[in-house]
């Protein structure tokens, strides 16, 4: 390992650390406390972790692994002529993740779910044609997101309701 893959090495850890110590902002009292004490404790570790990645250029990984997961990319090009007017949609709900899909559709408009729904449910079949051109554990990055798409579809009505019952409650 050259120097320039230790500093990036030592740059991804402590990118990973940042992200847990941020995470704590919107967590409950009793989970901040609890894990603030984990971190704290962990941190002399993730220090001399540190150290030896460079010096050594030995990655041990003991406190969080050395890559960083890149997130996935959408490749227009991927995409068949006919479903690429979908891609802006694909891009904002076809996340894969349920719980940040949950957030982005319960952060949309009423107006945003009536399009996503009316827009991709009658082309389900079509992209589902297309999906089915990938090996099951094949799937590409761009195909992935049109996959969640569908999934983000079908959940339309879950958060719609939501909406509507948020609505009667303000009234």
């Amino acid at each position: 390992m050259d120097f320039r893959q230790r500093l990036e090495c030592v740059a991804g850890k402590i990118d990973n650390y940042k992200v847990e110590v941020y995470g704590l902002r919107d967590a409950g009292v009793w989970y901040q406390l609890g894990f603030g004490l984990l971190l704290l404790i962990l941190f002399p570790v993730l220090i001399v972790e540190l150290l030896l990645v460079l010096l050594i250029g030995k990655d041990i990984g003991v406190f969080v692994p050395a890559t960083v997961v890149e997130p996935p990319v959408l490749i227009e090009a991927e995409v068949p002529e006919s479903l690429r007017d979908l891609i802006p949609l694909a891009r904002k709900f076809g996340i894969g993740c349920d719980a940040d899909r949950g957030d982005i559709m319960k952060a949309a408009s009423l107006e945003e779910l009536s399009e996503l729904e009316s827009r991709v449910m009658p082309r389900q079949q079509e992209i589902t044609d297309w999906l089915d051109t990938y090996p099951e554990t094949e799937i590409s990055d761009t195909a992935a997101f049109f996959l969640y798409l569908g999934s983000a579809c079908d959940e339309v009505p879950l958060y719609r309701a939501e909406q509507e019952q948020g609505q009667i409650q303000e009234e």
